[in-house]
């Protein structure tokens, strides 16, 4: 059986994808959520999830663009 921290990445980005197939922006909510998230479990979602949907899905494109995002780059 697998545990939540194993799926959760996965189960995401399966309702994060169900949602832009039906829909063409995503909910004002969810850039709040993600950052509010991001500090309080120690994750760098709020930084890397907008690079990765600004790379078009890229994954290898997306670190660049998450290091101009934090100035690192």
């Amino acid at each position: 059986m697998a545990t939540i921290d194993e799926v959760w990445a996965g189960a995401t980005l399966s309702a994060l994808g169900r949602l832009l197939a039906t829909e063409d922006v995503l909910p004002r909510t969810i850039g709040p959520a993600i950052r509010a998230h991001a500090p309080r479990h120690g994750t760098t979602y709020a930084t890397t999830t907008p690079a990765y949907l600004e790379a078009h899905s890229d994954v290898a494109a997306a670190p660049t663009r998450a290091r101009r995002r934090i100035g690192a780059g």
